[in-house]
């Protein structure tokens, strides 16, 4: 099983380093370090649970 959240979080970090830069993410009661360094956190919302990310590279 430790194989396939493997490869998923891989395949996941892998789509979002793909996208155009503009492209916008939103994330639910995640970790800061889920996100890929090209993304930056522009608004949170419901004490920081719901984020708004923005790739900017």
């Amino acid at each position: 099983m430790k194989a396939s959240i493997s490869v998923f979080l891989n395949y996941t970090d892998e789509q979002l380093d793909k996208a155009k830069i503009g492209t916008k993410l939103v994330t639910y009661h995640g970790n800061n370090f889920e996100v890929p360094n090209s993304y930056t956190k522009i608004k949170d919302a419901f004490n920081g649970d719901l984020k708004l990310w923005v790739k900017q590279q």
